[in-house]
């Protein structure tokens, strides 16, 4: 499932949570974030939601173009196509 959103913050949580819900309903684990251009702890929440419902599913749970940006240091760190464990 590819968010949607530009960001992923308490404001917009519970439609994103709601929306991979459905999708892990569906068979799908896969979440791409590489529309994705803010999130807070909110977005770690769901992702974490995410893992545990695909676990408690048996379904592949995998989360892709996910960029971390730490505010006023200027750097980023990102991973691509990183696996987490089911």
């Amino acid at each position: 499932m590819k968010i949607k959103e530009s960001f992923v913050t308490l404001k917009n949580v519970q439609p994103v949570i709601a929306a991979g819900d459905a999708a892990i309903a569906a068979g799908d684990g896969e979440f791409d974030f590489s529309g994705v251009q803010r999130g807070d702890s909110s977005a770690v929440a769901c992702l974490l939601h995410w893992k545990r419902s695909c676990q408690k599913a048996g379904v592949p749970h995998m989360c892709q173009r996910v960029t971390a940006t730490r505010q006023g240091e200027g750097s980023s760190s990102s991973w691509e196509t990183r696996r987490l464990s089911s």
